[in-house]
């Protein structure tokens, strides 16, 4: 989770390690953005950026984990 309302790719270096050893599983960024959208970082690496509401949502609605 970052409290940030505009992420960079540098926001996601961390993701980007974890994608590269684990890449069956999928990415979430959780941010103050306004709109969620999907990152594709290379033909491999997709990262999703959800804003925290509408995250909470699709946790609670059983849409993810």
């Amino acid at each position: 989770m970052k409290i940030s309302k505009d992420i960079s790719r540098k926001d996601l270096k961390g993701l980007i390690a974890f994608k590269e050893e684990n890449p069956e599983t999928q990415a979430y960024l959780i941010c103050l953005e306004k709109e969620s959208r999907l990152i594709n970082l290379d033909s491999d690496i997709k990262v999703n950026i959800v804003n925290d509401e509408e995250f909470l949502e699709m946790l609670w609605n059983g849409l993810i984990f």
